[in-house]
């Protein structure tokens, strides 16, 4: 097996657009220097490793090959970060319980979780390989009217409601965290984030926003679409995704996301003041859907949507209002 060091992420990327945190520079967290790597032809458990299909703040997605059901799979193998490097790792509890329940869940609007498991002391999840684009790609591969934008959000609030039913939450929806299949088929996926919807409060995810910026952080996502309540240090519930979901929309509709900010601290500044730009002008999109999505961005956590089958059903009340409702893939 190859060794590698992980990259210096250390600081913001110079495309601020993506904005992921890791846990470089809090000296509360035990990072190592070397990690191994697989190779292609290793195991990871029983999957054949076939080649990388993409890398992240959070782990390093491998293309595999699965004996048992000849086809082939994709891997996510997650860095370890431990508060406690002599210690037993959070990461083991996730996978007995979390990875678990993500694997009993079935949804057409979810990415299946197939296998969980280590690899030099590391955990991963084999999940089913998804032909397709992120939501991010196919929304800039062509300019996309409403109509076509507002089913795609509604079969994946649909996929998230699912994820809320099962006891969790996703913790890091965003474009590059949705599918768009070559028959529009939507299905969220990565779920390195997804933690229990009643987990106790902890410092995971804490951010302290200080005048040079954001000063400390843990593994938490993306801030460019994470609710206030996870910016101020709170645990995400299912409105936080629905946040998010709603910061996504956004961008789909209007080319630009809903709050200003150049940097991290910025953006924190203004998301947790529920300080939105104005509704861009120029655009065809209905006030009806500007409303919906305006709802689901509300700086208190009661004034959103009470839940994911909420925002979804107005987004196809909306559809149906205008003669589009189409049967979702749910």
């Amino acid at each position: 097996m190859a060794s590698a060091r992980l990259p210096n992420d250390g600081t913001w990327p110079d495309d601020v657009s993506m904005m992921e945190t890791t846990a470089a520079g809090d000296s509360g967290i035990h990072r190592p220097a070397v990690v191994a790597l697989p190779e292609i032809g290793d195991h990871l458990g029983p999957y054949i490793v076939e080649g990388m299909l993409g890398a992240g703040a959070m782990g390093i997605v491998y293309r595999a090959f699965d004996p048992d059901r000849r086809e082939p799979v994709a891997v996510k193998l997650l860095h370890r970060w431990r508060s406690d490097p002599d210690g037993t790792p959070a990461e083991d509890a996730w996978l007995r319980n979390e990875a678990g329940a993500l694997a009993r869940l079935s949804h057409p609007n979810v990415v299946a979780v197939l296998g969980v498991g280590t690899f030099d002391d590391r955990p991963f999840l084999a999940m089913e390989l998804v032909e397709g684009n992120t939501l991010a790609h196919w929304r800039k591969a062509a300019r996309r009217p409403w109509w076509e934008l507002v089913p795609l959000i509604r079969d994946a609030a649909r996929g998230l409601a699912a994820v809320h039913a099962s006891g969790l939450v996703h913790g890091d929806f965003k474009p590059d965290n949705v599918m768009v299949g070559p028959d529009r088929r939507v299905r969220v996926m990565d779920f390195g984030l997804a933690r229990p919807a009643l987990a106790a409060e902890s410092n995971f995810g804490r951010v302290q926003v200080e005048r040079n910026g954001v000063s400390r952080h843990r593994p938490i996502g993306t801030p460019a679409y994470m609710a206030p309540e996870q910016l101020a240090g709170r645990r995400a519930e299912a409105r936080s995704d629905q946040f998010a979901c709603c910061v996504t929309l956004y961008e789909a509709l209007y080319d630009v996301r809903p709050f200003p900010g150049h940097t991290p601290a910025e953006l924190a500044y203004h998301v947790m003041r529920g300080e939105r730009r104005p509704r861009p002008v120029g655009h065809s999109v209905p006030d009806w859907l500007d409303q919906t999505v305006n709802r689901g961005l509300a700086l208190v956590r009661a004034a959103r949507w009470p839940s994911m089958h909420a925002f979804a059903d107005a987004l196809e009340l909306g559809l149906r209002e205008h003669g589009l409702g189409s049967a979702s893939t749910a």
